[in-house]
Order: C-alpha cells, then structure tokens, then sequence
C-alpha cells in the first residue's frame, strides 16, 4: 500500500516538473482564490497590473486576468471577489506538448473547432480548463473559474 503511495507521488513530481496541468490551477495559482501577491510570490514578479499582465517565463508565456472590482460595481458583472483576484490563466507554450500527454477524459471536454485550420480547442467547466491544439498538440492551457466556486458568481441582474 505504500508503495503505490510513493508511486502516486512520483508521478505527481514528474508530472509538474514536465508542465503538464493539474485541473483547476498552475503553479500553485487558482482562479478566484489566488492573488496579486500570491502571483508576484510564486512568478517572482513585481507588478500585476495591465498590460504588465503577461509574464515571460522562458519556456513560455503566461496572461493572467485579474478582478478590478466585486459585482456590485459596475465594471464588473462577472465574479464577487476582492479586486487583485486571480480570474484565469493563459499559458502560451513555446514548445507545444502532444495532447496525448494530458490523458483527457473525452467525456468531460467539449472539442469546438475554429476557423483556424487544424484547431481545435477542448473545455471542460467541470475541470475548470481549456486547451487549443492544433495537429494533436496542445499550445495554449487556460485555467478557468470551478463549478464549485459557483457561490462566487454575481447575481444576474435583473431586468427592468
């Protein structure tokens, strides 16, 4: 029992070290969880605000969305969180990963082809993620809102 404890684990480490996504969040950021300063701390940046929002990380390059206000202002209708909140995260991969890699289960993902020949890109609410492929190799991540942060959501507003 063990055992297979210490092989989850390794495969766990493996996982991460290769950049291959765990649902929901990235280096130890969460959209509408994680913050400004969580995102300065773990990406060793100094500022979050636009257009300074892109981060080049080598390897690759990474958008990060962040909240400018709760819902109940104007300019945001979208989630109820402090501004400075981690809303998504884009990761532009400079060397493209085989969408095989990621093991998706098929059944979670919706496949929406585009106008872009070859591309495709799968979403899954319920995991919370996207990813664009195009000829069976992913490159762009998108880390997403969870269904079970839904009691974030701002309230519709109602019509007059």
């Amino acid at each position: 029992m063990n055992y297979i404890k210490i092989i989850l684990a390794c495969v766990a480490i493996v996982l991460g070290l290769l950049g291959i996504p765990s649902a929901q969040e990235w280096q130890g950021l969460k959209p509408l969880h994680s913050t400004c300063e969580d995102v300065k701390r773990i990406l060793r940046v100094t500022t979050c605000e636009p257009p300074d929002n892109i981060y080049d990380l080598g390897n690759e390059r990474v958008r990060i969305i962040f909240s400018k206000s709760p819902c109940q202002k104007a300019s945001q209708k979208w989630c109820n969180v402090p501004p400075g909140t981690v809303m998504s995260i884009e990761r532009f991969l400079r060397k493209r990963i085989p969408l095989a890699d990621f093991r998706l289960d098929e059944k979670k993902y919706k496949k929406i082809f585009t106008d872009f020949t070859d591309e495709v890109i799968y979403v899954s609410e319920e995991e919370g993620m996207s990813f664009s492929v195009i000829n069976e190799e992913v490159y762009i991540i998108e880390y997403l809102p969870a269904p079970k942060d839904k009691h974030l959501l701002c309230p519709k507003l109602s019509k007059p």
